[in-house]
């Protein structure tokens, strides 16, 4: 599948330049595992720019009712929302599976706006609700991830600039995954939902992937490079070196470019790299 172009993305396969053969007629153009990364893609691994905000990987449907469970395998992410939904539209719902945080989202879909700024609980809620509804992408992906990585709500709230009242709705109402971290099929398939339609190809699903596999120590890292410096991260907003953004954005990169008919010849010689170089005990970079 073919994805836009973007600065967190290769503008396609790049031909790789044979050097001419030696006397003996030897080839000695042969690249390691640093050039075919730069000759697959040239764009990002030169890219001093952080990635553009990219559309994100388009929402599931509504999930039905019985996927709603608080235990069901399939739960979504946002599920409390869309029970306070359902309660708002007169729907039936079993009563073991509205708790606290259904019934303040519910009472927010139902008062009036004026309301919900007078009650602090509910005007937290308002909060996470702009930000799941309309908020920036990459704040988002960075509050998602967070949760993923399993820092605190007041440490996501403190890099990510949100007040700690919004980070805890969000996560309960619209990100509802702390009782799932170990379970990472789960994590894949129904919270990331890596193998949907334009999930690979999307930067945020891999950014998020990173924060759960690798923790918010490389988190960090890689939100800096291609969200820009974060004013709550470990740098207070001064950016890293360039090399290191740069790797890290090819990365990222990496991770979202598809195999294709026309650039699988270099992925399979970048894999053949990496094999001898692991069999060698080299470290590619």
């Amino acid at each position: 599948m073919k994805s836009a172009k973007s600065d967190c993305g290769p503008d396609g396969p790049q031909k790789p330049k044979k050097k001419p053969a030696t006397k003996s007629g030897r080839d000695t153009g042969r690249k390691g595992p640093k050039q075919v990364y730069a000759g697959l893609f040239s764009k990002l691994a030169k890219s001093k720019k952080p990635c553009a905000s990219p559309v994100g990987l388009a929402p599931p449907p509504p999930a039905s009712l019985l996927d709603l469970r608080p235990d069901g395998a399939f739960r979504p992410p946002d599920f409390r929302w869309q029970l306070a939904g359902r309660l708002a539209a007169g729907e039936l719902i079993p009563e073991e599976w509205v708790d606290a945080w259904v019934l303040r989202a519910e009472e927010v879909l139902t008062t009036t706006t004026a309301a919900v700024r007078d009650a602090p609980d509910l005007r937290a809620i308002s909060a996470a609700r702009d930000l799941y509804e309309r908020g920036a992408y990459w704040l988002k992906v960075e509050v998602e991830a967070r949760v993923l990585a399993g820092e605190p709500t007041a440490v996501i709230a403190a890099k990510s600039g949100l007040a700690t009242a919004a980070a805890a709705a969000y996560a309960a109402l619209f990100f509802a995954v702390a009782d799932r971290l170990r379970h990472p099929a789960h994590i894949s398939h129904v919270v990331l939902r890596r193998y949907a339609p334009g999930g690979e190809s999307d930067p945020g699903v891999q950014v998020r992937l990173i924060g759960y596999q690798a923790g918010p120590h490389a988190l960090d890292a890689v939100l800096e490079a291609v969200a820009g410096p974060r004013s709550g991260g470990p740098h207070g907003g001064e950016p890293r070196d360039g090399k290191t953004q740069r790797l890290l954005r090819l990365a990222v990169g990496l991770r979202t470019t598809p195999v294709t008919e026309a650039n699988a010849v270099p992925w399979a010689r970048l894999h053949l790299l990496m094999r001898e170089c692991r069999a060698l005990g080299v470290k590619a970079g």
